[in-house]
């Protein structure tokens, strides 16, 4: 094989070009909050120039419980740092993985799907997300909502940044 051929080879994850489209995985940790609902959110924030495609997500409660997932613009209220880019060492993402805890539910009425789980395993399917990948403008958001007060769950999320062009 040339040293051409070598050098036009690129690694790829569902398709995209690791180094050039800005593949990212998101790991976190939402701890147990007494009589609150946990939340996890990726937001693209407005301005930023790029689009965001979710393909993968992964949470994992600390016991059996239900996860609704659906669309929340408002940046939620802790910047969790636990980002990396799949190019090791390339560049950030302009996505932010967010955190919070509140008595409140933002998704109890509007949401793509919920799924159950059983104890510190993944969804129990992932025929609830027919909506994968999703698709975030700058200025859109999903969360993953706890549906159940004082559950902590972990998990990943994996996504792609491109160049917006409206």
């Amino acid at each position: 094989m040339s040293d051409h051929l070598i050098l036009q080879a690129r690694a790829t994850l569902w398709g995209l070009d690791i180094v050039n489209d800005r593949v990212f995985c998101g790991a976190y940790v939402r701890a147990a909050v007494a009589s609150q609902y946990g939340k996890i959110q990726l937001l693209n924030p407005a301005g930023s120039n790029r689009v965001a495609y979710v393909m993968y997500i992964n949470p994992m409660p600390q016991t059996a419980s239900s996860i609704r997932l659906g669309r929340f613009d408002t940046v939620l209220g802790t910047n969790l740092t636990t980002v990396s880019n799949a190019s090791l060492g390339g560049t950030a993402p302009v996505c932010t993985l967010n955190s919070d805890a509140s008595v409140t539910q933002e998704l109890a009425t509007s949401y793509f799907s919920v799924v159950s789980t059983a104890a510190n395993g993944p969804w129990t399917g992932l025929t609830p997300l027919t909506h994968i990948p999703f698709r975030l403008d700058p200025g859109v958001g999903i969360m993953l909502e706890n549906a159940t007060v004082n559950v902590a769950f972990q998990g990943a999320i994996y996504w792609a940044e491109k160049v917006h062009r409206p």
